[in-house]
């Protein structure tokens, strides 16, 4: 009988995408297995293609799964676990499936090594000892990817000429290079150019704002803002485009999961941990000292590691990429 596999995560958006490569090679090991995928709000969408079926982890009854001690309790959600042969977790809790019940790897939730934490995961499941990691990869069906061309289109964006994705926003405002320098790159690339993309997640309404009032007072706007759009829309979107700049954020992961060229900005957290992957992902960071503190220094009021990151040296490095594919 083929073998039932459930994945558990309940993390946020760039830590999902960490995980894809351990759904993917789960999915090349064994291309008859059932593989489940149950996770945050839109996120399992993104392993549609890999998975048999997803879900929200949320509205699933999966906060049934744990009484004292952490063993499961007794619930409809633990008996539907007890249908699967393997269960691996991010739930960031130690528990048993039981005797008899499904062989279970409970997954670090934050690496406890210094390496990438999609490798580091990709590392913690026995299943996959000898396997060898690829980094995360949303592959777009076709008729998402001609979704994301006629909506560029509505918006007026051509495809003579370059296009950039900006994303001004993250997790938190100490993760957020300045808006006035990613108004100061998107200048820049409308004179050399190319066109330029706003991306605005649910979180993102005042960088983003910032960002296009500082571009409206110079007299510049873009080519489009994307608001809030269907996750694997939105990796469509950017598969389009041929350069992408943001922070440490989830969007970053998934901009680099579409295969796009990205610039991604840090500042107190660590890229050598939580950074996308893959050759096209280029870091650009300040080498301060005291950098990354994982934003607990509260004496840091400036955040040096972020101001410490020239507009010029961003938009050097974004037009590198048009003469890195003409090269």
């Amino acid at each position: 009988m083929d073998k039932r596999i459930l994945i558990l995560h309940s993390g946020a958006l760039g830590d999902f995408i960490a995980t894809l490569p351990v759904l993917s090679a789960l999915r090349r090991q064994q291309p008859d297995a059932w593989l489940e995928v149950l996770a945050r709000g839109r996120y399992a969408a993104l392993a549609e293609g890999i998975a048999n079926k997803t879900g929200d982890i949320e509205l699933c009854g999966a906060h049934e799964l744990f009484a004292a001690g952490g063993a499961p309790a007794a619930s409809t959600f633990s008996h539907y676990i007890s249908s699967f042969d393997f269960v691996i977790s991010w739930l960031g809790y130690e528990f048993s499936a039981g005797k008899g019940g499904p062989c279970v790897t409970n997954v670090p939730p934050t690496p406890t090594e210094g390496q990438p934490a999609s490798q580091f995961f990709f590392k913690c499941i026995p299943l996959l000892a000898a396997d060898e990691f690829v980094p995360p990869r949303v592959t777009v069906l076709p008729i998402e990817d001609q979704q994301a061309e006629e909506l560029l289109a509505r918006h007026g964006v051509a495809g003579q000429r370059p296009l950039a994705a900006l994303h001004p926003g993250s997790g938190g405002p100490r993760k957020c290079w300045p808006a006035a320098r990613f108004a100061q790159v998107a200048a820049s690339l409308l004179q050399h150019g190319w066109q330029v993309l706003m991306i605005e997640g649910e979180a993102d309404r005042v960088p983003v704002g910032q960002v296009l009032a500082a571009m409206e007072s110079a007299a510049l706007k873009p080519a489009a803002v994307m608001r809030n759009l269907p996750l694997r829309l939105l990796a469509a979107v950017l598969g389009r485009c041929r350069a992408y700049l943001g922070n440490d954020s989830g969007i970053s992961h998934l901009a680099a999961a579409a295969g796009t060229r990205c610039r991604v900005i840090f500042g107190p957290t660590d890229p050598a941990v939580w950074a996308p992957v893959g050759e096209n992902v280029e870091v650009l960071t300040a080498n301060i000292p005291c950098r990354p503190c994982r934003q607990t220094r509260p004496e840091c009021d400036h955040l040096g590691c972020l101001a410490g990151v020239s507009a010029h040296r961003v938009v050097r490095a974004m037009l590198h990429t048009a003469a890195h594919e003409r090269a």
